[in-house]
């Protein structure tokens, strides 16, 4: 016999046209069995080689909670690419966990401000809305609801035009960004831990740049919080269920394990 929730996505899916983000299927915006798959598992995702701007002078681990792949990789395009911005809460519960992460890991007696990585006028108008600050502004409210104090603040900006990273390699990542952005906060408050947020770490080379433009204004930068990272060859960066990152770069800060939330 069909069950009521086969029949409503049936129902939904001859209404609007629904498929699910993850996996293509008729029906509601994200399945069950999708939705399943976006359990996050907070950890340490360092690229390797690791941007030097992320180890000194001292170090700013970027912190996710899902690989870059699957379920998890076709949901965000679908929400960067096509304007399914009712994806952002589903997908704001990855961001949590790995802002949770960092701030088990880093002291911050003054609260905490997330600054989106800045996305390009072009983008934002054609999509509809600003991805990275939208998951934001959701991470913060919902944190704030368990008692942390996160503001956000849009203080990255563009200086100059830069190309879509996608394709590129990581030397060629660097140079495309290399002084584009710049902080438009003055002053920063001390006693708030500065966290860089984004959707996806690769090479770590769009981290990289954010965190020396907010260095530049004197902004106390402590991590980054990003949803997914991508997967690396064998041997370098590896996203292990259990939470655990191998660090094989040199002068690598030491492995850092977190339970899984």
């Amino acid at each position: 016999m069909t069950d009521l929730r086969t029949l409503s996505a049936a129902a939904a899916d001859l209404v609007v046209g629904m498929r699910c983000a993850g996996c293509g299927l008729p029906g509601l915006q994200l399945c069950q069995t999708c939705r399943q798959a976006l359990r996050p598992r907070a950890r340490s995702c360092w690229p390797d080689p690791c941007p030097p701007e992320l180890l000194t002078p001292t170090p700013v681990p970027p912190w996710c909670a899902a690989a870059y792949a699957g379920v998890v990789r076709a949901v965000l395009l679908e929400y960067k690419e096509r304007g399914r911005d009712g994806l952002a809460e589903p997908l704001a519960g990855l961001l949590v966990a790995a802002l949770r992460g960092l701030f088990a890991t880093e002291a911050s007696p003054g609260g905490w401000t997330l600054v989106p990585m800045a996305s390009r006028r072009a983008t934002v108008r054609s999509r509809g809305y600003d991805g990275v600050l939208l998951l934001s502004r959701i991470a913060a409210r919902r944190l704030r609801g368990s008692g942390h104090d996160v503001l956000v603040t849009r203080s990255l900006r563009h200086r100059r035009r830069v190309a879509d990273q996608a394709g590129l390699n990581a030397t060629q990542r660097r140079e495309n960004l290399d002084g584009a952005l710049r902080s438009v906060v003055g002053r920063w408050s001390r006693r708030r831990a500065v966290v860089v947020v984004d959707d996806v770490v690769t090479t770590g080379a769009t981290a990289a740049a954010a965190v020396s433009a907010l260095r530049d204004s004197g902004a106390p930068v402590v991590g980054a919080a990003v949803l997914a990272a991508t997967p690396r060859r064998p041997g370098r960066v590896s996203l292990s269920a259990a939470g655990e990152v191998d660090t094989t770069y040199r002068n690598a800060p030491r492995r850092v394990t977190v339970q899984n939330m």
